[in-house]
C-alpha cells in the first residue's frame, strides 16, 4: 500500500516542484492587485482575498511536501536517486536505456535498484511520521 502511495508521490513531485514558482508569481500578482484595487469578487464567487488565502495554503502545503520528500532522498545513494528520478519524476519513453547508460547496469539490475530504493524511501518517509 505505501509503495503505491510513494510511487504516486514521486510522480507528483516533479510537477509540484515545477509549479511552485508559477504559484508564487500568482500569489504575488494577486497581492499586488488587492493592494492597488481593493478586494473584488471574482467570477468564481470568491473574493480575491479568499483566492489568495487558498493559493497561499496550497503553496505552503506543496513546500512542506517537497521538503519532506527531499529530506528522505538523503537516505538513498546516487544510483538509487538516479533510478527513481528517471523512473518516476522525469520519465521519458527510453528511460531504461538512459538509466542503464548513466549507472552502467543491465535492465534487470535497474528494477532491483528501483525496488530497493522505493522500500528505503517508504521507510524513511512513512516511518518518521
Amino acid at each position: 500500500m505505501y509503495k503505491h502511495a510513494m510511487q504516486k508521490q514521486l510522480m507528483d513531485y516533479g510537477t509540484i516542484k515545477e509549479m511552485q514558482p508559477v504559484l508564487r508569481r500568482q500569489i504575488d500578482g494577486l497581492k499586488d492587485k488587492i493592494s492597488h484595487r481593493g478586494d473584488v469578487v471574482t467570477s468564481a464567487g470568491l473574493t480575491q482575498q479568499q483566492t489568495l488565502n487558498r493559493l497561499e495554503r496550497t503553496y505552503a502545503a506543496n513546500r512542506e511536501f517537497l521538503a519532506d520528500l527531499e529530506y528522505c532522498f538523503q537516505f538513498l545513494d546516487r544510483r538509487e536517486r538516479t533510478v527513481l528520478h528517471h523512473f518516476y519524476i522525469q520519465r521519458t519513453w527510453d528511460y531504461i536505456e538512459i538509466i542503464s547508460e548513466k549507472i552502467g547496469v543491465e535492465r534487470s539490475q535497474i528494477y532491483r535498484i528501483k525496488d530497493k530504493a522505493l522500500k528505503k524511501l517508504v521507510l524513511a518517509y512513512y516511518g518518521r511520521k
